[in-house]
């Protein structure tokens, strides 16, 4: 499966194991369905977290998320949004089904779906580390998105940065801003 270049470009801002998940999903629900994903988000800076937090709240819109800045495994390269390719990519009109096999797939490679949680989010997939959000959270104040990724191939035994892309390339744009002292 060839993907777009948006999504290989978003896949470089996602832990290595991720991506590799993601991609291993996204082929599957491919041979699955014939239908083809793509990422629509993957890193998400604080102030993106600000503005959809802040939808329904003190601007108009409904509610997208619950997560405040920060607080989101998405500013640490730890989870995806996706939608299928087309003229209907969340799948509003159609069967309810592929997004169920979504689930599926994603959780059979130790990926926790969105649609799972109390305030469902389908298009939404995550990292299932044995590591806590605050320590994801106090590791980044720490060392910034690579000493979270160097954590967390600690903690699953992978000699760190042995299966990184070039991160010193993308450290940059990686970093997801500055929390507040409120936020943090």
């Amino acid at each position: 499966m060839i993907f777009d270049s948006t999504t290989r470009t978003r896949l470089l801002f996602l832990y290595p194991k991720l991506a590799e998940d993601v991609q291993w999903v996204m082929t599957r629900m491919h041979e699955e369905t014939g239908l083809e994903m793509r990422i629509t988000e993957s890193l998400r800076t604080f102030a993106q977290q600000r503005h959809y937090y802040a939808q329904g709240r003190t601007r108009d819109g409904k509610i997208v998320t619950r997560a405040r800045a920060g607080w989101s495994l998405h500013h640490y390269g730890l989870a995806a949004d996706l939608a299928f390719h087309g003229a209907d990519p969340y799948m509003l009109r159609g069967p309810v089904a592929y997004w169920e096999l979504f689930g599926k797939i994603s959780s059979g490679r130790a990926l926790r779906w969105g649609g799972s949680f109390s305030f469902a989010d389908k298009p939404h997939i995550e990292a299932r580390y044995p590591i806590p959000l605050e320590r994801v959270v106090a590791e980044y104040g720490a060392g910034g998105t690579p000493g979270v990724w160097a954590t967390i191939d600690e903690v699953l035994g992978i000699p760190v940065g042995s299966r990184w892309h070039n991160i010193g390339a993308t450290a940059r744009p990686m970093s997801p801003g500055t929390l507040t002292e409120e936020e943090k």
